[in-house]
């Protein structure tokens, strides 16, 4: 998988700037993070060929996220679904 990674800073109406990282692997496909302008959190938008998705996260849902996948990813294979 090929991933190319680019950034660029938007002004909205009040004259203040956002980070939009977006993220290319595929032809149509890209993933795109803008950071919240209060610096509390960030919008994610998912794209591919057939819908995108969106969601929100405080950076504390992040951390929360991150730990609840470490725990996920870490636990042994019980074969109990």
């Amino acid at each position: 998988m090929n991933i190319k990674i680019t950034s660029s800073k938007v002004s909205n109406t009040d004259g203040e700037y956002t980070t939009i990282f977006d993220t290319a692997f595929e032809k149509q496909n890209h993933i795109s993070i803008t950071n919240w302008i209060n610096g509390e959190g960030f919008d994610i938008n998912i794209y591919d060929d057939t819908q995108e998705q969106m969601f929100s996260l405080s950076y504390e849902s992040w951390k929360a996220l991150k730990k609840v996948m470490k725990a996920h990813l870490n636990k042994p294979d019980t074969g109990v679904v």
